[in-house]
């Protein structure tokens, strides 16, 4: 089981520092199921398109779990400590192309959740998230995430009610059928998804010495978002969804779950299993905005 601190907390705040031994069960990799997307995909860059439909033998192989299927999971025999001897074994961080084809599969298919079962999501996926979200870089190593599973009804309900009253503010900025369209976009799953998970960003921390961040104290924040974006990466590899409500405000939130002052909010997450897949982000099937080409955000000096 996750360890867990309940200082003057009343909700859960896990201590990813406090995850020494995980249990050793791998478990499997779930291939999305592909759902055909309702609407247009031509907005989709046609080589995104051709690899999300790659044949399943490029995904999986016919060998049985491939090796470097194998050395991701030799992270869990000793959690965060044994990582060093599992990195050894990567051949010299060098992966074979049947990792890379996986890979990319995985960031192709990585969505932002809005629909969700409220089947309980298995613990020991849970565990890997939050094992693999533990390992992410951060500034001077001075890992600044900390994680609140919010459990307590009432307060879930406050969330709720704060996104609601942030959503109607964000409506009012557009106009005409763009303010239709935005009326017409689910953009929350906090009435299903079955974790709700605060990510906060602490301030104030000694660890890591201040190393790196004088000159740029933001990137602290910026480590909590690589260690989400883990997170989000380890789910969507075993079929759990997530997704990042950010129409609530910071400051209200922080005092609804009663957490340090100095702690930021970096991101609210929904986790549970999708209702649906699709090959096309639902933003882009709504026609709110298209995927554009990478050449769009290249520059040269």
């Amino acid at each position: 089981t996750i360890p867990v601190m309940a200082p003057a907390l009343s909700v859960r705040v896990v201590s990813l520092l406090g995850m020494v031994l995980l249990s050793q069960a791998a478990l499997p990799l779930r291939s999305p199921r592909t759902t055909q997307p309702q609407g247009s995909c031509q907005s989709l860059n046609r080589v995104v398109l051709q690899r999300l439909m790659a044949p399943q033998q490029v995904r999986h192989g016919t060998r049985g779990p491939s090796e470097a299927q194998r050395r991701s999971w030799l992270l869990r025999s000793g959690a965060v400590e044994s990582k060093d001897n599992a990195i050894q074994g990567a051949q010299n961080g060098v992966f074979d192309e049947v990792f890379q084809a996986e890979l990319e599969q995985l960031f192709l298919w990585r969505r932002d959740v809005r629909r969700f079962k409220r089947d309980p999501v298995d613990p020991k996926a849970l565990e890997t998230m939050l094992l693999h979200a533990s390992v992410a870089p951060s500034v001077g190593n001075s890992q600044p995430w900390r994680y609140v599973m919010v459990e307590d009804k009432e307060r879930r309900q406050k969330v709720r009610e704060n996104f609601k009253e942030a959503n109607a503010e964000a409506l009012a900025d557009f106009k005409g059928e763009k303010a239709k369209k935005y009326a017409s976009l689910k953009l929350s799953g906090l009435d299903d998804a079955p974790i709700h998970l605060a990510v906060f960003c602490d301030r104030q921390t000694g660890i890591g010495h201040g190393l790196g961040r004088r000159t740029m104290p933001e990137t602290l924040d910026y480590s909590v978002v690589g260690s989400i974006m883990q997170l989000w990466l380890s789910g969507r590899a075993m079929g759990v969804g997530v997704g990042w409500v950010s129409i609530i405000d910071p400051q209200s939130v922080t005092e609804i779950l009663d957490v340090p002052e100095d702690w930021k909010l970096i991101g609210y997450l929904c986790i549970g299993y999708p209702v649906e897949e699709h090959l096309d982000p639902e933003l882009v099937r709504f026609e709110w905005q298209e995927r554009l080409n990478l050449t769009n955000f290249m520059h040269k000096r």
